[in-house]
């Protein structure tokens, strides 16, 4: 399987196909283009060819990972997913005092951190930093990029988030 295409290359390879372009249409102007010019014109036609070839690759490889999160998605070859995100009726920019009464409450009694998955705790982590308004927003940036990246099987970090956060603690 192809490497997927980070959203920042294809751009960048788009920025440069339009870049060539430009070039090659100011080198098309000339009835008779010199030697350079000619040479010049093969090259950036060379490059944009390659860089066709890998926005088609990025394309394909973007296509089969989508297919295969289908896949998971709906049980097939022993593929299961676990809850983590609210449906999509529910509104998840609701303001912090309706958030708080929805079954989505990250920081609820009823749900016992010590009786969840790694992957629940890290969706609870999350959520709970999504709705600590009171953190500003470079330090919910870094507290989700670091529960993101957190190997911990026990998802410890995850857990002290819920528990540091919750507005009661306050």
């Amino acid at each position: 399987m192809t490497t997927v295409m980070t959203r920042g290359r294809r751009d960048q390879v788009i920025a440069r196909m339009r870049e060539i372009g430009d070039a090659m249409d100011a080198i098309a102007k000339y009835d008779k283009p010199t030697r350079s010019q000619a040479v010049k014109f093969q090259q950036l036609e060379t490059e944009a060819t390659s860089l066709r070839l890998e926005l088609e690759a990025g394309d394909v490889a973007r296509q089969e990972q989508l297919a295969q999160v289908r896949q998971a998605a709906q049980g097939v070859n022993g593929f299961r997913t676990e809850a983590g995100s609210p449906p999509a009726s529910e509104d998840p920019y609701l303001p912090s005092t309706t958030a708080r009464r929805s079954p989505q409450n990250p920081w609820s009694p009823e749900r016992l951190l010590s009786t969840e998955s790694r992957s629940e705790l890290r969706a609870r982590g999350l959520t709970a930093i999504e709705q600590a308004s009171f953190m500003p927003d470079a330090a919910r940036e870094r507290a989700t990029r670091a529960i993101e990246e957190d190997r911990d099987p026990e998802s410890r970090l995850a857990r002290y988030t819920v528990i540091a956060s919750d507005p009661d603690y306050f």
